[in-house]
């Protein structure tokens, strides 16, 4: 039985088969957030966009860089926030 108690032992993965099921977590997780790059590439260097310079380029590999890091942490930090202010109130409670 397992720690549960429904009756079904579940297996840990590890080694050669966790690799594949991380990889495919992170693929879960980020495919989207993985997709909007390559749009705003097309965009920014598309027909509409900036020449391809290398200045150019730098810019848009910013642009990526930094919408991710933003896209990514604004969750975990206002959480953290939230979580922080329910402290201070359940402690002047």
């Amino acid at each position: 039985m397992d720690s549960q108690g429904s009756g079904v032992a579940m297996e840990q993965p590890s080694g050669r088969r966790l690799l594949p099921l991380a990889l495919a977590a992170v693929g879960v997780v980020f495919g989207d957030i993985g997709a909007s790059p390559l749009y705003t590439i097309k965009e920014v260097f598309g027909p509409r966009g900036v020449p391809p310079v290398p200045l150019n380029v730098l810019g848009g590999r910013s642009l990526v860089f930094w919408s991710l890091l933003i896209v990514v942490s604004k969750p975990f930090t206002l959480e953290g926030l939230a979580l922080k202010v329910q402290e201070v109130l359940a402690d002047g409670a």
